[in-house]
């Protein structure tokens, strides 16, 4: 900006702003102007002589500021409070009074009567107020041993009358009471199990079982849904109790829990035909060198070969080795002699070589060792 003054020209800088160095001294607020500045106060406060620092308004000093009782000044504001049996109200100035007696009543023992800013309690005809101000005393013959009443005392103006609590009975003389045997009525409608008790009873439930919350019925305890009952194998929840049992091929052991594998083959041989092998919760059927396992995986067939001679082609049974073989050897060079292996499959390669030896090589399937020497020979 530029300035004259007679033949002088002078330049202007742009305005500073005071507020950006130590909010130019103010204690709160700090407002830049044009060429200048001003500090002012927040709410609650006033500036003081030196105009940069705010010193706390008492509004309690104000009129009062309009609270309808008590006025207490805080920094930069101030709180109205009421005396003991008010409140103040909505518009936080106004204090209104507290009606007692819609709390607890007031503590008083029968009747109770809200008045400005306290409360009054009171009796019925027939009781005087203690010297609590709030509980009541009977004036009539309750007020006296109880009016002989074993239990409950209901007393009126001049008269009186014997109660029982729940679960008592009032006998004959009016004034003693006998415990109600609630079981006696429809088991106390228990499900299960009823037990009277002085002055009620209680319901229980008979082993594998739990009581409802109801505290009634009973409900059964699933006992395999807990480390499966302690079975090692099956557990059947019945009703009340549960049942242990074992998979096929074992069997229960006295414990009623664990299992042990069965060995089938101590029993007929597992119905094997040759050789029974147990394994757990079962077992297999095998056969012996030279026999086959038949589809029924029990029953054994022996294995195939052919028989020669010099002269003849026959067909034996190796299951018979004994049998067919138990005869001079002049005898088994016809098939006649060999009635023992007749309808057999088996076929054997081997037999007399030319100066007829008596000794037969039998030949099946590469088992070329085996040799049969007849007990005669012609």
């Amino acid at each position: 900006k530029v300035m004259y003054k007679g033949n002088q020209v002078y330049t202007c800088r742009s305005d500073t702003n005071e507020c950006t160095s130590q909010n130019g001294n103010c204690s709160q607020i700090c407002t830049n102007t044009l060429g200048s500045y001003y500090c002012s106060c927040t709410t609650g406060y006033v500036l003081n002589a030196d105009n940069r620092t705010c010193a706390d308004i008492n509004e309690c000093a104000v009129a009062n500021v309009n609270c309808s009782h008590m006025c207490t000044n805080t920094n930069g504001s101030y709180v109205c409070s009421c005396p003991i049996g008010y409140a103040v109200i909505a518009d936080s100035r106004t204090c209104a009074d507290i009606n007692e007696c819609l709390i607890n009543n007031g503590e008083c023992d029968q009747n109770c009567a809200n008045t400005n800013s306290s409360f009054v309690c009171s009796c019925n005809l027939g009781y005087s107020l203690n010297d609590d101000n709030k509980t009541c005393a009977d004036h009539t013959p309750c007020a006296i041993n109880n009016g002989n009443c074993s239990q409950k005392c209901i007393g009126t103006l001049g008269s009186s009358t014997c109660a029982c609590f729940n679960g008592y009975l009032l006998n004959d003389d009016n004034t003693t009471c006998s415990d109600i045997n609630e079981c006696n009525k429809s088991n106390g409608n228990c499900s299960q199990m009823c037990s009277n008790t002085i002055g009620s009873y209680s319901c229980s439930c008979t082993s594998g079982h739990v009581l409802n919350s109801n505290n009634f019925a009973c409900n059964d305890i699933n006992e395999c849904t807990v480390n499966n009952g302690n079975c090692s194998q099956i557990c059947t929840n019945t009703n009340g109790s549960y049942i242990c049992s074992c998979t096929k091929g074992y069997l229960m052991n006295s414990d009623n829990r664990t299992c042990s594998d069965i060995n089938e083959c101590l029993t007929h041989n597992g119905g094997c035909e040759q050789n029974c092998t147990n394994t757990n919760g079962s077992y297999t059927c095998a056969c012996r060198t030279r026999f086959n396992l038949n589809t029924d995986n029990r029953t054994c067939s022996p294995v195939c070969g052919i028989l020669y001679n010099n002269y003849d082609e026959l067909t034996l049974n190796l299951s018979g080795f004994t049998k067919c073989f138990d005869q001079p050897y002049s005898h088994i060079t016809t098939s006649a002699s060999l009635a023992p292996c007749k309808g057999s499959t088996w076929v054997f390669v081997g037999g007399k070589n030319s100066n007829n030896s008596s000794t037969i090589v039998l030949g099946a399937f590469g088992y070329s060792s085996l040799v049969y020497t007849p007990t005669t020979s012609t």
